[in-house]
């Protein structure tokens, strides 16, 4: 006779049984056999147990118990039921004493049912809110992490005079992970802040803080995304393998359309110190587009 149990956890069980002298016949696959008299008894993990934790980072990567993304390494977060509609991103500027511009920015994150100011917040990449401020022109590039408040959430940042795209990405508890857009213009500024920005394909080499970086792109397999792959090179030409983990990966990848209404934050697909990495993006369409990496040496 043969009985059956499936279990969450299964070292576990094997674990009580072995301290009670009592020890597995065989293994097959994700089964353990014990006997007892006449009686054979598999104990065997429970594969039909329903998805509860996903990666903010990777949402098709779920799992039914805690566990780390095989991706990027996060730890799995609880799945939420969904939510209707995007929650939203309530945006005041503090001016600049003296010539224009901004010296601060307060954020409010609001439900988009109740509209009440969002509470809980899951950290993804070790912060509870990434938020990239582009500049209109496609110049001005910052990733900052602004400190949590009694209401939300305030940064300190020195912006001139000038038109700008706020890009919020969070993971709000109750809710999927976010990347919320809002445009704004900062006190001082005259021109017009829906001047079209024309992009020109840039396949030269880069050079930042001494490291040399070049770009390539290449089809993913069977899907409509893209491997964007970023080569790094000191300046007498030796490969870059000190990388190190920054925000909880070893590499940033900032993606945004011309008109600033599409954007992707990603991450390499693997924890590698250097001297490259890849990038599977997903593009929204064909185009071209302006993309920020950030890596981090010494």
């Amino acid at each position: 006779n043969l009985v059956a149990v499936a279990a969450e956890n299964v070292k576990a069980i094997e674990q009580i049984l072995r301290v009670a002298g009592i020890e597995p016949t065989r293994r097959t696959g994700e089964s353990v056999f014990y006997r007892a008299g006449q009686l054979l008894i598999e104990l065997t993990t429970d594969t039909e147990r329903p998805d509860r934790f996903w990666c903010p980072m990777h949402p098709h990567v779920r799992s039914p118990g805690p566990q780390a993304c095989p991706i990027c390494s996060m730890a799995l977060v609880p799945m939420t039921p969904p939510r209707a509609g995007q929650y939203r991103v309530a945006v005041t500027q503090v001016p600049a004493r003296h010539g224009g511009g901004i010296q601060a920015l307060k954020l409010r994150i609001r439900d988009p049912d109740s509209r009440d100011d969002v509470q809980m917040f899951a950290e993804t990449h070790e912060r509870l809110l990434h938020l990239f401020i582009i500049g209109r022109d496609l110049r001005y590039f910052a990733h900052e992490h602004p400190q949590r408040t009694a209401d939300g959430f305030e940064l300190s940042v020195d912006l001139s005079p000038g038109a700008y795209m706020l890009i919020a990405d969070f993971l709000p508890g109750g809710g999927y992970p976010q990347m919320v857009h809002r445009a704004f213009v900062t006190p001082g500024y005259r021109a017009s802040p829906f001047d079209s920005v024309a992009l020109h394909e840039d396949v030269g080499e880069k050079v930042a803080d001494g490291m040399r970086v070049q770009m390539k792109m290449e089809p993913a397999r069977g899907r409509p995304a893209a491997i964007v792959r970023f080569r790094l090179t000191d300046v007498a030409g030796a490969p870059v393998t000190d990388l190190e983990p920054y925000l909880g990966s070893v590499g940033h990848l900032l993606v945004v359309s011309p008109d600033l209404t599409h954007s992707i934050h990603g991450h390499p697909d693997a924890l590698e110190s250097g001297p490259e990495l890849a990038f599977d993006i997903e593009f929204p369409e064909a185009g071209i587009y302006k993309l920020w990496v950030q890596v981090q040496r010494g």
